[in-house]
């Protein structure tokens, strides 16, 4: 007999988290991550890395819900299997954002010698990356959702709009500092990532918001990660012997037209900070 979840008169705006809609989620992203991980190498795109990406973002997200509403439940300990496949992709994928912009800036056949060894670079993480799908990498994960779906019965709805609660009060702290630096930039990001995938994907709170206005603010923030990635990147290549000197002139230009873009980007942030979902919806 399946047990009915018990919804709180004060948490009647919040759905009930029932195991059956837990189990169910936790086998969609299952599911979601296995069709990445069967796709043969050839279809790999550098669309098909960033949804990777965000599939596994969605795992960890949802992890830190559990971990937060049950006891003994290590997040860091169940990730683990994905954590070192993760990074290995955002490795294949920073290269490739990197190879793309500098495509967008210089069209022709400047910077050739530095983007064919950024392009040998792509391709050597790609190996790296596919080699790491191997039978103890599927056995990892396979053990992963198996030791995960017992905890599922004892999240409880309170429990779940505590952690809401709680991380909205996190990411409205950011968002209320006068100066935003790299650092809080980049945590405000991946903060207001986590929120918004357990959010949406459990269905967690009433829909009543603006999807403009929850939009807006993650999509600059992408756009200046990217930018910063770049920037960081390429200062480092400068660093590095036997560079051409032409070749720098031309990084350097990039390094001087993406900063610019930043700075940008970062007076959009602090414009669209007070019109932040997390500000103007009391939450």
């Amino acid at each position: 007999m399946v047990r009915r979840c018990r919804v709180f008169p004060i948490f009647a705006h919040i759905k009930p988290l029932c195991v059956k809609a837990l189990s169910k989620y936790l086998r969609k992203r299952k599911s979601a991550l296995w069709k990445y991980f069967e796709l043969p190498k050839e279809i790999y795109t550098p669309e098909t890395f960033h949804e990777l990406r965000l599939e596994v973002k969605k795992q960890n997200a949802f992890f830190e819900l559990v971990e937060f509403c049950t006891k003994d439940f290590e997040r860091l300990k169940h990730f683990k299997a994905l954590k070192t496949v993760f990074r290995q992709a955002g490795k294949v994928r920073d290269l490739q954002v990197e190879e793309m912009m500098l495509r967008d800036y210089f069209a022709g056949t400047e910077l050739k010698s530095y983007k064919r060894q950024l392009h040998k670079r792509i391709e050597k993480e790609k190996q790296i990356y596919f080699s790491m799908l191997n039978p103890s990498f599927v056995s990892q994960l396979k053990n992963m959702y198996r030791s995960t779906e017992p905890f599922l019965s004892t999240i409880t709805t309170k429990a779940a709009k505590r952690y809401m609660a709680n991380r909205r009060k996190k990411i409205k702290i950011i968002l209320l500092k006068p100066n935003l630096g790299i650092f809080e930039i980049h945590d405000l990001r991946k903060r207001i990532k986590k929120y918004h995938f357990n959010e949406r994907g459990l269905k967690l709170m009433k829909q009543n918001k603006d999807p403009l206005s929850s939009k807006t603010l993650p999509e600059i923030l992408g756009k200046w990660h990217d930018c910063q990635f770049v920037i960081t990147n390429l200062k480092k290549t400068l660093k590095v012997k036997g560079v051409h000197i032409q070749e720098k002139r031309h990084l350097e230009k990039v390094i001087l037209q993406l900063s610019i873009e930043r700075r940008r980007l970062s007076e959009k942030i602090r414009a669209v900070i007070p019109t932040s979902e997390f500000l103007i919806n009391g939450k």
